[in-house]
């Protein structure tokens, strides 16, 4: 059970609080990734052919993911009690998938991006996505060095690899064309067991996203991160866009992931 002030009570009939729950278990079920990547990545095929999975498979997990008996959860630390989540929302009426900020103390949720259905965003740059998965490799290396007694401190790329993967979709980003992004997509996907000739499925994540084209990102006055392509909540211009606190918050918490 997760708390999403100010999310939960969109939805008329549905407790969503008592539906959410901690899914990253879900991340090494079969057929996982494709169900998870579908919406970005329009080609099922080759979803499937990249983690050695057949289309049945991704279908039933894809089933068990999006069941209106539960909305599943993955979130991130951000520092001071504020998280990033992504929510399988499982409306009956309005299926899709949210990206969250969920601010500490009493704020309401803060909307980034949706991913299916009526798609909204794009929701994070590539330098803000691989510094929230670079801080997440930190985050594993810290908890394993104080079980061991801070015998073990090597780095966890799995977990830099979920992290990544997992909030890849709400991602959009001139930038991400790069050689250097390309070569942090493909070792993530081979950290989460794809294989074969993955150069078609590493441009999708990273440039084809089918839900958001490439937009450029800038600096607002005062250091604040914006989207540049309107239809995004961090466009301060855009119909949807954030109040100024919040676009500077959401900015402030995602430039300290990195």
């Amino acid at each position: 059970m997760m708390i999403l002030r100010g999310y939960s009570e969109e939805f008329v009939g549905v407790d969503v609080d008592a539906l959410t729950f901690d899914a990253w278990d879900l991340v090494t079920t079969p057929g996982f990734w494709p169900a998870h990547l579908g919406d970005v990545v329009d080609d099922e095929e080759l979803l499937a052919e990249a983690w050695g999975v057949d289309e049945d498979t991704v279908r039933a997990t894809y089933q068990r993911l999006s069941s209106s008996a539960a909305w599943p959860v993955f979130a991130v630390d951000l520092g001071g009690g504020a998280r990033l989540a992504a929510v399988w929302r499982n409306y009956d009426e309005d299926a899709a998938m949210d990206f969250l900020i969920v601010p500490a103390g009493e704020q309401d949720c803060i909307l980034l991006a949706t991913v299916g259905g009526n798609h909204v965003g794009p929701g994070i740059s590539w330098a803000e996505l691989a510094g929230l998965a670079e801080r997440a490799e930190r985050a594993g290396l810290a908890e394993r060095a104080e079980l061991a007694g801070l015998a073990d401190r090597q780095p966890d790329p799995l977990r830099r690899a979920h992290v990544l993967l997992v909030f890849l979709p709400m991602m959009a980003d001139e930038k991400a064309s790069s050689k250097k992004a390309a070569k942090q997509v493909r070792k993530a996907l081979k950290a989460t067991g794809a294989s074969g000739d993955l150069d078609e499925l590493v441009e999708w994540l990273v440039s084809e996203n089918a839900c958001f084209g490439p937009v450029p990102w800038g600096r607002a006055d005062g250091g604040t991160t914006i989207c540049e392509d309107v239809s995004s909540p961090r466009s301060p211009g855009g119909s949807a866009a954030l109040e100024p606190a919040s676009l500077r918050l959401v900015s402030d918490l995602l430039t300290l992931s990195g």
